[in-house]
């Protein structure tokens, strides 16, 4: 935009100066009659005199005021200028205002702040501010044009209606008639009352009854069509005014969002046995849960479940409404599925719902018995197994080594360390059967002092090992004295100092061998006793069950493979659905995760911090699910009240996620991330290292991709201006150290 010279500026302005400094006020009035030589001046230096200044029925074409006044702030002289219909541009002039009080200003609608130490400036602020008002005024003066020009564009892709003061509907385009079936013939002149849903017409009432303080905004509610067919529709009202600033009509437009609604449902619902299926571990407390889901989808629903089984046992339990089987008339009707597994009826499930609503019932009901299904079938086996583990004492001792990265070494060393406390000997090590059914494979060990190989073999019939397989009997050994010294065995004894060996068969099935386990002892001259034998055997033969289980525990860890993928979509779920209920911010989420990854590694963090920064970037703004959709679209500057409630979604997230063990030390990130390194942040005030280090990591690529992308109420700064804001901001909202190991990686 091209500024013209200040000498152009003839008009005899006048000011409005507010200050209660007569110093100030001198010097501002000698510095705008060196720029402005025909202006005038008015003077308030409190609030009682501005008040009494408004009273006056005076134009002004300037407002200055200073920040900090008795009893009132610059922004407090700002609402009662505009209220009194001053609509002038309106400067702060100030020798203290900090950038936040600056920016919030600027958002209010004050036109630009000058600090009293720049006077120079002033003049070039007031010129530019005058030509800004002139070019905003004249938009103002088109904009009723500009409204009836697009309205009345037919092409338009959305449905519009325009409405008087009356009620009536003055038009409608193509995509009205394309979204309701009605035409204009049937419309037009018409009370727009007259085709809304009986149940949905409050909004409507409003508007026409209250005219004159209706205001623009977003309402949901149920639409009808001229087939009476019901869609959820969301309204956006937007009001029409003349050039007097005159209400003369209400521009509504529609759009029908029942198909983002529904997959809202089926996402709550997708959450709700994400949750479930975490927390729940028996049928009965699932059953009982799942009763809930209607109250908690907001559905006409009547569930009922008939248990037939406890996943071990026979039993007959009812749960929900037990004449949901029956509930069929003409206005409900009813959904049934029987789960069955291994040819056993586990569960009969029952959902009554009404058959005209806006909703896809149907396709709501099958996902929901298809969560069902895979839960019930989930904790019928894991009762199954938990029967089988609790019929097998060492079958509890391998659960307790179950990982997502379980592999036989992993499961088997910490087995055979609780064999050896119970056994009160030495050493123990595992030897398997090889596949060609000729040697015995050392599988696994636990106690021995030397670094003993794994995976050495001992053919069969030969010293202890091979002479127990073979024989199918306990096998000890107390005189080593007729071992090679050079053998592989007699080196074994000499390097681990051992004084006793015994050898027990791994036996299945009564007949076949699959291995033996094997125990020293280093204590001279000590023999066990019978009992002890008795229990040596009794463990080798329980490992033996252990080991003819070894299937089902490769299948147990690729279902918590599963459950931690599971797991990580959730996650991404939960961060995908705050983006899209947060237009302005798509892909926000997914792109400040990678860059707090990309530097978490800069800067030398472990892979565990880098997960758990992964997961915390990701759910960042998870608790803004609390905060409600007319603060978080709201396109307008935010209330001190709604602010309020805002700073309150890092401790909404914290009562969201910490009872979730998966995320207990992933929470720092969105606790924290709004935390600044002078204290000044929020929720805690939390100053310098007092800030987890994820949180002061990420508040700066936070920053970054909120500045660098548009936003409804600025444009995207410049790389350049973003590095220069980080820069001056160490030490006051960021971390002077990973600001430069942030900047070092993205220049």
């Amino acid at each position: 935009m091209q500024v013209a010279p200040l000498e152009l500026i003839s008009t005899a302005l006048r000011f409005l100066i507010v200050e209660d400094n007569p110093d100030d006020v001198f010097l501002l009035k000698h510095q705008l009659k060196t720029s402005f030589p025909s202006a005038s001046f008015d003077v308030a230096s409190s609030r009682e005199e501005l008040i009494s200044r408004l009273s006056n029925p005076v134009s002004y074409d300037i407002v200055l005021s200073d920040w900090s006044l008795p009893h009132l702030d610059g922004l407090g002289v700002f609402s009662i200028v505009r209220k009194a219909g001053v609509d002038a541009p309106f400067i702060l002039v100030s020798g203290k205002i900090g950038e936040e009080a600056a920016i919030r200003a600027i958002r209010e609608g004050v036109y630009d702040y000058i600090l009293k130490d720049s006077p120079q400036r002033l003049p070039m602020a007031i010129q530019h501010a005058l030509i800004q008002h002139s070019q905003e005024k004249r938009a103002k003066i088109n904009n009723d044009l500009i409204a009836l020009q697009v309205a009345a564009l037919q092409t338009v892709p959305v449905a519009i209606q325009i409405i008087d003061r009356q009620g009536s509907t003055e038009w409608i385009n193509e995509a009205y008639t394309n979204l309701t079936g009605r035409t204009s013939e049937e419309v037009l002149d018409q009370p727009a009352i007259d085709f809304e849903t009986e149940t949905d017409l409050e909004w409507l009432k409003t508007l026409v009854t209250k005219w004159n303080e209706s205001d623009g905004g977003i309402v949901k509610g149920i639409g009808k069509k001229k087939d009476n067919t019901l869609y959820i529709e969301e309204r956006r009202i937007c009001p029409v005014r003349n050039n007097s600033r005159s209400l003369v009509q209400f521009v509504i437009i529609r759009k029908d969002t029942t198909s983002e609604e529904q997959e809202k449902k089926e996402l709550e619902l997708e959450l709700f046995f994400s949750k479930l299926t975490r927390e729940t571990h028996n049928l009965e407390t699932l059953c009982r849960r799942c009763m809930s889901i209607p109250k908690i989808l907001d559905l006409d629903w009547k569930l009922s479940i008939q248990l037939f089984t406890n996943g071990t046992a026979r039993i007959k339990q009812q749960f929900g409404n037990i004449e949901v089987s029956e509930d069929t008339n003409q206005y409900r009707t009813i959904s049934t599925k029987e789960i069955v597994l291994q040819e056993e009826i586990v569960a009969k499930l029952y959902l009554s719902y009404p058959i005209i609503h806006v909703f896809d019932q149907k396709r709501l009901s099958l996902l929901l018995f298809s969560h069902l299904e895979r839960a019930m079938k989930d904790l019928v086996s894991q009762a199954k197994i938990q029967s089988q583990i609790k019929n097998i004492s060492f079958l509890k001792l391998i659960s307790r080594t179950i990982s997502t990265y379980m592999d036989f070494e992993t499961v088997m060393r910490p087995l055979l360390g609780q064999i050896r406390e119970i056994l009160d000997c030495d050493a123990v090590a595992l030897f398997l059967v090889s596949e060609d059914k000729k040697t015995l494979i050392c599988k696994a060990k636990n106690g021995y002092m030397a670094n003993t190989q794994i995976n050495f073999s001992v053919p069969f019939g030969e010293v202890i090992i091979g002479t127990t397989a073979v024989e199918g009997r306990i096998v000890s050994v107390y005189d080593f004295s007729t071992i090679e010294p050079k053998s592989q065995l007699g080196i074994l004894v000499a390097k681990e100092n051992f004084r006793a060996q015994h050898a027990a068969p791994i036996i299945v099935g009564g007949q076949v061998v699959k291995g033996v386990l094997e125990v020293w002892f280093r204590r001279e001259g000590y023999k066990p006793s019978t009992e002890w034998l008795a229990l040596f055997d009794a463990i080798a033969n329980q490992t033996g069950l252990a080991l003819d289980y070894n299937e089902l525990y490769e299948n147990l860890q690729k279902a918590y493979h599963d459950l931690e993928s599971s797991y990580e979509a959730t996650i991404e779920g939960w961060s995908a659905a705050m983006d899209l209920r947060d237009e302005d911010t798509e892909g926000h989420s997914l792109r400040v995760t990678n860059l707090a990854e990309n530097l978490g590694v800069r800067l030398g963090l472990s892979d565990l911090e880098i997960s758990q920064i992964h997961k915390g970037a990701l759910l960042h703004d998870i608790g803004k699910i609390g905060i409600p959709d007319s603060i978080l679209k709201k396109p307008g500057p935010l209330t001190e009240e709604e602010w309020e409630l805002m700073r309150k979604h890092p401790k909404i997230a914290l009562d969201m996620l910490e009872r979730i063990s998966y995320l207990k030390d992933s929470l720092a990130i969105p606790l924290y991330h709004h935390e600044r390194y002078d204290g000044t942040g929020y929720p805690f005030g939390l100053k310098g290292k007092e800030i987890p280090l994820q949180a002061r990591l990420f508040a700066i690529v936070d920053v970054f991709d909120a500045l660098i992308c548009d936003r409804p109420y600025r444009k995207a700064w410049t790389r350049e201006k973003i590095i220069d804001y980080l820069k001056e901001q160490k030490g006051q909202q960021f971390d002077p150290e990973i600001v430069d190991a942030f900047l070092a990686m993205i220049e």
